[in-house]
């Protein structure tokens, strides 16, 4: 019989089977087959390239854009995106974005349907002149926006992008303009919709002007945040403060506030009751002021003081009451700390975190939050004699419940490995599973070019490198099984080896749907015992002219209630020894197979069936690889419910090894499985 892989959509006939699937596989970009690095010493080296970016992709994955020098110019600016376990999904040099002499600055954002938004500055030959370009690029990977993007800005003196999707397929897009020749800049602002056209009129809005030299000088030039009423706010420093506009969904400017706070680098988060918490960071102490949905300070008496100096403060979370949860980094006593201001800006609580001991650089140090109220703390580290950073250290603060107390966890990445390499920027994506991965790109190149190289390391919310799910890397059918069985093949976790790992062990589980209900089909497996592979019972024959897929999954799960799910896998499985099996005269509901009882069992179990008809019916048990192993029935059984006593140890025939097995009932009108264990 033909064998299979990825199977990904139900076969109504068999002698389509093959060309279906071909068809079907021919449409979907292909997965590549690299993994998340489990190295600490041994990044993931994704390109050749420089000024990269990353953002989280919404499903688990990362998505990072960089300028590839590498050739004959124009150079060009490629996006890729890589799924939660490491794997590319747009191709192995991944997508094409846009072609100009010089693309720099960009900035990727998901667009919420496995696409994404970027956006960046496209310079000519001479650098003299720049636009601001912006592009979407669809989930099957293809540029929407034409070849070279959408510009939104003409040709002049604009850099240092930033974007935000505004949840309906349209983007707000801020930059800097230099509209007199090096004396001052403009803040500029613009909305595009979904096809990328400008919805604030052929201009832009123009939010602030300044003298040059006072302009926050760290890139993205503005942050911002949505409103929830279709505008945006957004946080800029003209004249050394930290200014916040709020802007309708018409681009009008409602109020724009100065918070009195010096920020070169500025964040705004939601403060829990409609209004933003501004933070600033200006190097030689970190600030946080509250401003109502209206623009008034909340706390008039001027910004909090978050740390007395050296660091970067990251507002953590917020919750209904208005309380912030924040942590930063303090790089005099080399510490991490984390504290909750009360809604009034008063200082509620502080636990000192994790010592940090190493040689900090306190101006690239960064903070980011996850859902459930922790913060991941980057922090380059060098040291004296090599103050090119070698290594980042991650830590994570948790704040557990209403109390105070504070979990923390540490892990160090080597981005780098001796003299060869260090990193000069780096940036961090946060995943909805508290997981994030660490962009970096390296000015020390491949031996022979001067492209550079972009890096990518990955941790999961628990501190451990790599790919620490399973993969099911491959599903074959298996020959002579009517149907009724797949083989799974996976590739076990990067937990594995780990020392802070012990009991390691998988389980494979089934569902009818990708998102389950899930059900146990073997449990407690091992890379020894089982050789990363199992033959699962499926749920249905994919010959019967059925929407029967079966979806498998592969958990790894480890003392201290570490569980790691792989990504759903669909899977058919069909006779191809014979017809297809005959659907006619009721539904397939009409069948039951009830889980078998006891299980695990010892000397016997009980197999129960319910029929609404008279059928032939025929029950059989499989072992584990899905070979028969014992005749159970065959007969004509009337409608109503049925038990068969199953003796394992005196039927005739020698008694069951301990292990996993199936009980399979088939009947003209389809067939079930179900998993028993032995035991003695």
């Amino acid at each position: 019989m033909d064998e299979h892989r990825r199977v990904s959509r139900p076969i109504p006939a068999r002698a389509r089977f093959a060309l279906t699937l071909a068809f079907a596989a021919a449409l979907v970009p292909a997965k590549s087959t690299a993994y998340w690095s489990s190295a600490a010493s041994a990044p993931m080296i994704l390109a050749e390239g420089r000024f990269q970016h990353c953002a989280p992709d919404s499903a688990g994955g990362v998505l990072v854009a960089w300028e590839d020098g590498s050739g004959a110019p124009p150079s060009r600016l490629r996006l890729q995106r890589l799924d939660r376990v490491g794997r590319k999904l747009w191709g192995e040099t991944g997508v094409i974005a846009g072609l100009y002499p010089t693309n720099r600055g960009a900035r990727v954002a998901p667009d919420g349907a496995g696409g994404a938004f970027v956006v960046w500055g496209a310079c000519d030959a001479a650098l003299a002149g720049s636009t601001i370009q912006a592009q979407h690029v669809g989930a099957n990977g293809v540029t929407e926006w034409g070849p070279g993007g959408r510009t939104i800005a003409d040709p002049g003196d604009h850099s240092l992008p930033g974007l935000l999707p505004d949840g309906n397929g349209g983007l707000f897009v801020s930059w800097l303009h230099d509209p007199q020749a090096g004396t001052s800049r403009e803040l500029q602002a613009q909305h595009l919709d979904a096809a990328g056209a400008p919805t604030w009129g052929a201009g832009a809005r123009v939010l602030a002007t300044a003298d040059l030299g006072v302009w926050g000088f760290l890139e993205p030039i503005a942050a911002m945040m949505l409103d929830g009423h279709g505008g945006v706010y957004l946080g800029f420093e003209p004249n050394g403060l930290l200014n916040v506009s709020r802007l309708d969904s018409a681009g009008d400017l409602l109020w724009n506030t100065n918070t009195g706070m010096w920020a070169m680098r500025r964040q705004l988060r939601p403060d829990g009751s409609g209004g933003v918490l501004a933070i600033g960071d200006g190097m030689l102490q970190a600030d946080v002021q509250r401003i109502g949905a209206d623009g008034a300070l909340v706390w008039p008496a001027g910004p909090h003081l978050t740390q007395p100096a050296h660091g970067w403060a990251g507002i953590v979370e917020t919750d209904e009451a208005g309380n912030a949860y924040e942590a930063y980094p303090d790089t005099v006593a080399r510490t991490m700390r984390a504290r909750r201001l009360a809604a009034n800006g008063a200082l509620d609580t502080e636990q000192p975190s994790v010592q940090l001991g190493a040689v900090m650089n306190s101006q690239t140090t960064r903070v980011v939050r996850t859902p459930r109220g922790a913060a991941w703390l980057a922090t380059p580290m060098g040291t004296p004699a090599e103050p090119s950073p070698k290594r980042l250290l991650l830590t994570q603060s948790e704040w557990q419940g209403s109390t105070s107390a504070l979990a923390c966890s540490t892990t160090v990445m080597q981005l780098s490995e001796g003299s060869a390499l260090g990193f000069d920027a780096y940036d961090l994506a946060l995943g909805p599973d508290h997981s994030f991965v660490v962009g970096a790109s390296s000015s020390f190149g491949l031996p022979g070019t001067e492209a550079g190289l972009v890096l990518l390391a990955h941790t999961d919310g628990d501190g451990f490198l790599g790919t620490t799910e399973p993969v099911v890397v491959a599903v074959h059918d298996v020959p002579g099984d009517a149907g009724g069985f797949v083989r799974l093949h996976w590739r076990p976790s990067d937990l594995e080896g780990d020392p802070r790992v012990t009991g390691l062990v998988y389980d494979v589980l089934r569902a009818s749907t990708a998102n389950g209900p899930w059900a146990i089909v073997a449990a407690g497996l091992t890379s020894a015992s089982s050789g990363d592979s199992l033959t699962a019972p499926t749920l249905a024959d994919s010959s019967a002219g059925c929407d029967c897929r079966t979806f498998y999954k592969v958990r790894a799960r480890a003392e201290g209630g570490i569980v790691r799910d792989s990504p759903p896998e669909p899977a058919a499985s069909i006779d191809n020894g014979g017809p297809p099996l005959a659907v006619a005269g009721g539904s397939p509901a009409t069948l039951r197979l009830w889980p078998v009882t006891p299980t695990p069992a010892r000397a016997s179990f009980a197999v129960r069936f319910t029929l609404d008809h008279e059928l032939p019916v025929e029950v059989a048990l499989f072992d584990a690889a899905g070979r028969r192993v014992r005749g159970l029935a065959s007969e004509v059984f009337r409608a109503g419910e049925h038990t068969l006593r199953v003796d394992l140890e005196r039927s005739g025939t020698s008694p069951l090894a301990p292990g996993s097995y199936f009980v399979r009932l088939t009947t003209p009108r389809g067939q079930q499985s179900v998993h028993a264990v032995v035991i003695r």
